[in-house]
């Protein structure tokens, strides 16, 4: 819980800077790029929050492997956290971030989640049945667990209507 508070103030600070320097859609970019580099390499990640690592050490990896694909100030936060001792805090930090931009610009993100892939006309009108919320962005995820249907998740919101949430439905029913 203590993380969750400290990693939201961090990026209230980076996007407020952000902000006031208009680059809030840069350190954005920023943010997403690092993410899908922590998620393609683990070991990455392992490294920087590796406490017994020297903080020289995982400031010069950091440079090397991102200095030149993000914006200055994006590395100069980052060498803040590093300074700090919070680099273990980041990707939470960077996900917060994506949140404040996404409130701010009223962008909905939503996770469209099926067992198939699902045909874009299908996509396009539940986005723009989704719309009336604001801006969605649509992120599309297979589980084949599902059988069939889909369930959509915004934020703590979830529709399921799958067909293996209708199965569960009727075996409760049946129990009764």
């Amino acid at each position: 819980m203590q993380n969750n508070k400290v990693s939201y103030r961090y990026a209230l600070a980076l996007f407020s800077l952000a902000k006031e320097k208009n680059l809030q859609n840069s350190v954005l970019i920023d943010c997403e790029f690092i993410l899908s580099e922590f998620n393609k390499a683990d070991e990455l990640f392992t490294i920087i929050k590796n406490p017994t690592i020297n903080k020289a050490i995982k400031k010069n990896l950091f440079t090397k492997v991102f200095s030149q694909n993000i914006q200055p100030i994006t590395m100069d936060f980052i060498s803040l956290l590093l300074k700090k001792g919070r680099e273990s805090i980041l990707p939470i930090i960077l996900e917060n971030y994506n949140s404040l931009h996404n409130k701010e610009k009223n962008i909905i993100v939503a996770e469209l989640i099926s067992s198939k892939n699902i045909e874009n006309s299908l996509v396009e009108t539940i986005k723009d049945k989704l719309s009336v919320l604001g801006s969605v962005t649509l992120k599309k995820t297979l589980n084949p667990q599902l059988i069939g249907g889909v369930v959509i998740k915004i934020g703590d919101l979830l529709y399921d209507a799958s067909v293996k949430k209708q199965i569960m439905n009727v075996k409760r029913t049946l129990k009764l």
